[in-house]
C-alpha cells in the first residue's frame, strides 16, 4: 500500500502512549516554526484554553520550553 500522512495537533505527543504509537506506525516529522510566528498564529484566532489569556506571553512561553525537547526528540 502506499504511503500516509497523519498530521495530529501540537499536544497529541505530550501523551507518551500517543508518542509511542505514532512512532510505531512510521517516521515521524517534526515541522518547525520560529517562535515569533507560532505566538502571531496562536494570537490570530481564540487563544486555546491551554493558555492563559490574562498572562499570554507567560503562558505560551512555558508551553514553548516545555514542548520543545519533546518535539525535537
Amino acid at each position: 500500500t502506499g504511503g500516509k500522512i497523519i498530521s495530529v495537533g501540537g499536544g497529541a505527543i505530550l501523551d507518551p502512549q500517543n508518542y509511542q504509537r505514532l512512532q510505531q506506525l512510521g517516521m515521524l516529522v517534526y515541522l518547525e516554526a520560529r517562535k515569533d510566528v507560532l505566538k502571531k498564529r496562536m494570537l490570530t484566532s481564540v487563544i486555546p484554553s491551554y493558555l492563559d489569556a490574562e498572562d499570554f506571553d507567560g503562558s505560551f512561553e512555558k508551553m514553548y520550553l516545555e514542548r520543545r525537547p519533546i518535539y525535537e526528540s
